[in-house]
C-alpha cells in the first residue's frame, strides 16, 4: 500500500514524452511534474484497481483480467509523512480502517460483501445471503478488499480503540 503512495509522489520529467507549453512565452519546455498531499478529508474512501484492461491485436478488442495481487493495508493508516512540507496548517493525517468492501467474481458478475468495525472495536461481516457475523481482527489484513474506509483519528469516536490497538504493537 505505502509503496503505491511513494510512486504517486515520484517526480516526472515531461520533456520526452509531453513537454510544458509554457503560459507566458507559449514555447514547449521540460518540466518537473510532483505530486505532493496538501490537505486530507475527515474520512477517506480508497478504491484499489480491481480489473486491468488490455488491448488484444489479435481479437482486436480489450480483454480485462482481475487482479488477485494481494495487498497489505494497514489498520492505522499514517499519512502524515507524505504531507506537503509547505502546508503549515497540518492537521493530524493518521486515520483508522473503519471499513471495507470485497468483490467476488469478475467483471461479468460477482458478489459484494461489507466488513465494518462496530463500537465495541471489533469487525463484523455483513453478507446480504447470511446473517453478520464476528470476525477474528488478526485476519483482516489477509482480505483482498478493493474500497478501503478509513476515518481520522483525532475526530473520531474510537480514539481509544485506536490508542489501544497502537499498544498492542
Amino acid at each position: 500500500f505505502f509503496d503505491s503512495v511513494e510512486k504517486m509522489q515520484l517526480s516526472e520529467d515531461s520533456s520526452n514524452n509531453n513537454p510544458y507549453r509554457c503560459d507566458f512565452c507559449g514555447k514547449k519546455t521540460s518540466a518537473q511534474k510532483i505530486t505532493r498531499l496538501w490537505d486530507l478529508p475527515e474520512r477517506l474512501i480508497i478504491q484499489l484497481k480491481l480489473y486491468d484492461f488490455k488491448y488484444d491485436t489479435q481479437r482486436q478488442d480489450y480483454v480485462s483480467t482481475k487482479i488477485d495481487t494481494p495487498v497489505l493495508y494497514p489498520k492505522i493508516l499514517d499519512l502524515n509523512p507524505y504531507i506537503s512540507k509547505y502546508n503549515t496548517k497540518k492537521k493530524d493525517c493518521q486515520y483508522r480502517l473503519c471499513g471495507f468492501i470485497r468483490h467476488y467474481g469478475g467483471l461479468q458478475g460477482g458478489h459484494y460483501t461489507a466488513t465494518s468495525v462496530n463500537f465495541d472495536g471489533e469487525y463484523h461481516y455483513l453478507n446480504d445471503d447470511e446473517k453478520p457475523g464476528h470476525i477474528v481482527t488478526d485476519t483482516v489484513t489477509e482480505d483482498e478488499p478493493y474500497i478501503l474506509l478509513y476515518e481520522r483519528v483525532e475526530t473520531s469516536a474510537f480514539r481509544d480503540i485506536v490508542k489501544a490497538e497502537e499498544a498492542k504493537q
